[in-house]
């Protein structure tokens, strides 16, 4: 098959693939002011609701680092993350992100708010050490 109708194949390909792909779930976390360390996200009956068919929600992290939602189906598929501040104008330090350490069999996810070190460090602990929790930024 010659160059030219392998290009032509990809491009139908493509244009096919492009009509049906949706854009997945943006998740922004907005976390405490100079917010470090663990938060999770549970469910709780009385927690907050994702709205089916957003594209982008914002989920407030409170001080105590525990985010409840009725349904965590939403954030079972494949989605983006990503976070700030509440006041959006103060700076995330350099060298920290958000890292998602893991997730059990109810569903409950637990996040970091720190280095690449910290959230190596993390892995190896035993998911009963890790508590949502804060800490003052340097």
């Amino acid at each position: 098959m010659n160059t030219a109708a392998k290009i032509l194949i990809s491009l139908i390909f493509l244009s096919g693939c492009t009509e049906k792909f949706v854009e997945p779930l943006h998740v922004q976390f907005q976390l405490p002011d100079n917010y470090l360390g663990f938060f999770e996200v549970r469910r709780a009956e009385d927690g907050f609701a994702i709205p089916e068919g957003v594209q982008m929600i914002a989920i407030r992290v409170p001080e105590s680092g525990l985010v409840n939602l009725i349904d965590q189906s939403p954030l079972r598929e494949w989605h983006k993350t990503s976070m700030v501040y509440h006041s959006q104008n103060v700076p995330i330090p350099v060298g920290v992100s958000l890292h998602t350490l893991w997730t059990d069999t109810e569903g409950t996810t637990m996040y970091l708010v720190g280095t690449d070190k910290e959230a190596e460090d993390s892995q190896r602990m035993s998911p009963w050490d890790v508590k949502p929790r804060g800490r003052p930024s340097p």
